[in-house]
């Protein structure tokens, strides 16, 4: 039998890590030729003899020892050739920077292609839109590169970048190219382009970890952007997919103001491309001024508006404009030198006195370019949040002095008249104000106000505030009524609170006095009981203030009067602003977004429902809130809900197309450059500290051989 010798574990150690050795500058080696130099040298060096004349027994002894020496004269000489030698090969060896490799470099023929697919490549021309055409050349490219046995990598830059596939084989061809293929189809359901901003940087950077082992990758950007300024890296090619004779209207943005409680309307246009063409502008208004039907719709065309190409026009629509004969005629006033154009918007006119009424309530305006271009996605706008929603308050209050006679308390009919012209972009705030001698109904109102006193029974469809509540029965609301607190001072006693809640802010409970209150108590049940208030102030270690928001029991408790209380300067208005804003939150942050932007959505219920109206029918449900919404295509979005107290609430939102996408092209001037600069120290281990650890060895030994030729 035989055995093998097994190598020691340092040498397979050293054999698997540093495998192949390289110089990095190989041109050092020309330092080799210092070696012949120095043969040369000792070849025509000459040869000194000496001759000894011998007279002496000293000398005939001397001549025996040099016998002796001889020999070892001539090994040191040898040694010294061969060190000398040495030294010069491994000053050669230094010079040409020797390292061991210790990760390869790619010399593969790589290609990454990247597809910009953002809303501006869905422009059109003789048929075909621009992302097509970069389907179509991406395919044709993968399929070359391919066939020519490189590798292939397909990222596709929407507002996120994304591989498609990396680093694909000829082995994968007919998958690569069925990838590329799927993203474009007929169906515009099924198109992988999307309706937001390309991102480009993104790609560049997936690039960039792809090709960091191989400098000579080609790099390949199909895209409608055009970088100018020597922007683009050496190995970067940028293939620009736009259509001949492109031109686009578009109405870019579209807003609406207040003015004296009429609406103004404005719609941005603009006309991309080279021709100074004249654009045409339809408005349409629904349910103007609570009207349904044919009688609640206003429409305007404004037609052959004069404009300059690429030149934003503001069109706007309002009450107060003055015509004169000529703006009769066409139907709109022109402002050339301010690029606007203003429309009158009048909604009624009394025949009697010729008052002219504009627009105060509304339920949608479409704005709409009705003409084929490059792009449709952004030839109508639509504005929604015209209608307000009601907020029905009942207030009953006790009269002042206790024969009932005297005025209503002030404080609180003042708070609600300022919420209301707080709120009055959104909500259209009713009080009904009533004695407590009078009769009421405990139903149909959003929000009951009771002031020093109780109730008959709990109203069980709105939020219930009350203020200075008499002494009584309260475990219908959840709580009971302690101690009378009273404050030795006149001027009261400070209030304090350990509360974050929202119906706090903007107040501070060291701002606030109170002479004399009641004491509540008995307000929480079990630690995870979903009825349990909040305590919210106290008045010296006790509770004046409690508040809770479960599902139907929405309720507010302030145990002192404004009559007690510096509270009634100005906090009571922050407190009452704060109850409405809590407890009847704007369902949406806003009624327009673009693309990829973000919607905040508060409930008053279990759940909001938020349906694309389009073709799509995309639906979300949302359970939980604040919630955060990302929509990704545009469109009409409507979002309903069904409130605690079975209140249905719709608002409808409207989702863009980028502004920057409706432009034919976008000017840049950089692009990231995916060939970073190679660190040598990735891929080598060099050896310059051995060749100097062994170029000093040889020194000290050629030192110690010249110092043994003197002994």
């Amino acid at each position: 039998m035989r055995f093998t010798r097994r190598k020691s574990t340092l040498w397979r150690t050293f054999e698997s890590r540093y495998y192949v050795m390289t110089l990095l500058t190989p041109l050092g080696l020309l330092g080799l030729i210092g070696i012949l130099v120095l043969i040369i040298i000792y070849i025509i060096r000459p040869n000194f003899q000496q001759k000894v004349v011998s007279s002496t027994y000293v000398w005939k002894l001397s001549l025996k020892y040099r016998k002796k020496r001889l020999p070892t004269s001539k090994l040191r000489d040898l040694l010294l050739i061969i060190c000398q030698i040495l030294v010069l090969a491994s000053c050669a060896f230094i010079i040409a920077k020797p390292a061991c490799i210790v990760k390869s470099t790619e010399t593969n023929s790589e290609t990454v292609i990247i597809i910009d697919s953002s809303a501006s490549m869905l422009m059109s021309s003789n048929g075909k839109t621009r992302f097509e055409r970069a389907v179509e050349a991406a395919g044709t490219k993968a399929g070359e590169v391919l066939d020519g046995g490189g590798e292939v990598t397909v990222i596709t830059a929407g507002p996120k970048a994304e591989y498609l596939c990396e680093k694909e084989t000829k082995e994968n061809k007919e998958s690569v190219l069925r990838e590329i293929k799927g993203l474009w189809n007929d169906n515009q359901n099924d198109i992988k382009c999307t309706y937001g901003s390309d991102d480009i940087d993104g790609a560049m950077t997936l690039c960039a970890d792809t090709v960091a082992d191989n400098p000579k990758a080609n790099v390949f950007i199909y895209t409608d952007a055009t970088y100018v300024n020597g922007s683009v890296p050496e190995g970067v090619n940028v293939i620009d997919v736009k259509g001949e004779e492109e031109s686009n209207a578009a109405i870019i943005n579209a807003t609406v103001t207040q003015d004296q409680n009429n609406y103004v309307f404005s719609a941005d246009v603009i006309r991309y491309g080279t021709e100074n063409t004249p654009l045409s502008l339809k408005a349409s208004f629904y349910g103007v001024n609570d009207k349904s039907g044919e009688n609640g719709k206003l429409t305007f065309e404004l037609k052959d508006i004069p404009v300059v190409a690429n030149e934003t026009y503001r069109i706007t629509f309002r009450k107060d404009v003055e015509y004169t004969d000529e703006d009769k005629l066409r139907g709109y006033k022109l402002v050339e030198e301010s690029k606007l154009v203003l429309c009158k918007l009048v909604a009624d006119t009394d025949v009697t006195t010729d008052e002219e009424y504009g627009v105060y309530s509304f339920e949608q305006v479409m704005f709409d370019i009705a003409e084929s271009d490059a792009f449709d996605f952004d030839n109508h706008y639509f504005i929604y949040g015209g209608k307000k929603e009601k907020l029905k308050v009942l207030y009953v209050t006790t009269p002042i002095d206790k024969n009932g006679k005297g005025e209503e308390n002030p404080f609180v009919p003042a708070a609600l008249s300022i919420a209301k012209n707080y709120f009055s972009s959104r909500l259209d705030i009713e009080v009904d104000t009533v004695m407590s001698d009078k009769q009421y109904l405990l139903t149909g109102y959003n929000m009951y106000i009771f002031e020093g006193l109780k109730p008959d029974s709990m109203p069980v469809d709105g939020v219930t505030f009350l203020i200075n509540p008499p002494k009584g029965d309260y475990k219908e609301y959840g709580f009971d009524l302690g101690l009378e607190i009273t404050s030795k001072g006149s001027e009261g006693d400070t209030l304090s609170s350990n509360s974050s809640n929202k119906l706090l802010d903007g107040l501070k409970a060291e701002d606030i006095t109170v002479s004399k209150a009641t004491s509540l108590k008995n307000f929480t049940g079990s630690d995870d009981s979903p009825y349990n208030y909040e305590s919210l102030l106290e008045l010296n270690g006790s509770t004046v203030a409690i508040a809770r928001n479960c599902k139907e029991n929405q309720t507010v408790v302030m145990s002192f009067s404004t009559h007690y209380s510096n509270i009634a300067y100005g906090h009571i208005a922050v407190l009452m602003t704060n109850i409405i804003d809590y407890y009847f939150p704007a369902t949406v942050s806003g009624t327009k977004l673009e693309v990829g932007g973000k919607i905040e959505i508060n409930a008053r219920g279990a759940s909001v429902i938020a349906r694309e109206s389009g073709f799509t029918q995309e639906e979300f449900t949302l359970t939980e809130f604040p919630a955060t919404l990302v929509l990704t295509r545009p469109g009409q979005y409507v979002i309903s809900q069904t409130t605690y107290f079975g209140q249905d609430l719709t608002d409808t939102i409207y989702v863009s197309i980028p502004q920057s996408e409706s432009a034919l092209t976008e000017e840049r001037y950089s692009l990231e450059n995916p060939f970073t600069e190679r660190d040598d120290s990735d891929y080598f281990n060099d050896l310059l500290v051995y060749l100097a650890a062994a170029l000093v060895a040889l020194l000290f030994v050629e030192w110690w051989l010249h110092s043994r030729e003197s002994m």
